[in-house]
Formats: structure tokens, sequence, C-alpha cells
């Protein structure tokens, strides 16, 4: 009986609101910034399929960019995410970089949790008339109390002689933290 009772509170619309402001708010909680879903699945324990995703920034809410479908993994050592169609011009790019410098690097991590984050079929991002497209991009994330820091890798569309590698980290513990940043 309470198990017929559970499976009919979790089906009906007021659980599945609930259960995707929670999801926004640990996702942006980790993220720094406020996320809002259009639609929110749990297709397997700790998998989810979030679709119509923006991203804004926290204080101005100015959009930060938006992902058509996201599929991913919730595990308590870390995320694993698949981001579908994403879109963002660059206006948007600096202030999400801002973001990500300001919220997951200049401050100490409380958590460990890993964060991957791969967009298999890469994205453009558009300066005004010009258009930057970018193949298959990876990034990661290891947040930590003491040096929090994101590798990522890209290739160019333009230029395919090689992948672009970036490694950027954040050293928390001394008197003068400094942000570390190299480009192969």
């Amino acid at each position: 009986m309470l198990l017929v009772g559970v499976s009919i509170l979790v089906a009906t619309p007021w659980y599945r609101a609930m259960e995707k402001r929670e999801w926004e708010r640990k996702v942006g909680g980790t993220l720094g910034s406020d996320i809002q879903a259009k639609e929110l699945r749990w297709t397997a324990p700790s998998q989810f399929r979030a679709e119509g995703v923006e991203v804004r920034h926290p204080e101005t809410h100015h959009l930060l960019g938006r992902v058509e479908r996201i599929d991913g993994l919730m595990k308590p050592q870390g995320w694993s995410v698949i981001l579908e169609s994403p879109s963002i011009d660059g206006e948007q790019l600096d202030r999400g970089v801002d973001v990500v410098h300001d919220w997951c690097l200049s401050r100490p991590q409380t958590s460990s949790q890993l964060l991957a984050l791969s967009i298999p079929r890469g994205m453009a991002i558009h300066h005004g008339t010009q258009k930057t497209s970018l193949n298959r991009i990876d990034i990661v994330f290891r947040p930590a109390s003491t040096v929090s820091s994101i590798h990522a890798k890209w290739t160019f569309e333009e230029q395919p002689f090689g992948e672009v590698a970036l490694h950027v980290s954040r050293e928390h513990a001394s008197e003068d933290a400094t942000t570390k940043m190299e480009i192969s």
C-alpha cells in the first residue's frame, strides 16, 4: 500500500515541479548561476535529461547561454554531463567566463565533486558578424579547498591541425592567491 502511495505521489505534477526546482537549485549552486529548465526527467537512478535549459548570471540575470538538451549522471564523487546544441554569443561567453572565475576558481571550494562536461558536436560562438566554430569540447572542473582547476580541450573547425588544451588553476591557500593559465 505504501509503495502504491509513493508511486502515485512521484507521478504528480506537483512532485515533478518540486524535483525540477531542486535540480535547478543544485546545478545552479554548483555553477554559480541561475539555471532554468523547461523539462526535467530522471531516466534512471542518478541519471537525468533536461531540455530547454537557460543559464543566467546570478546577480544581473543576463542570459549566459542556452542548451537544447543536457544528459547527465550525478554521483557523490562527481557529475558527468553531455550538452546538445548549446547556444552562446561572444558577450555571453565573456560574462560566463567571469562567473566561472569568480564562482568556481576564486573561492575555496567546499565540495570535491568533479564536474566533467562534454559537447560532442561542438558549438558556434558568434561575435557580431563573425563566427568561431569549435568541434568537440571537453571540460573537467576539479574543485578543492586548496587548489581548484579547470582543464578544457577543443579543436577549431577552421584550423583542424590540432587540439587546443587550456589548463587554469587557482591556489586558494596562500595569501597571494593567483590564477595560473597554460595553453598548449
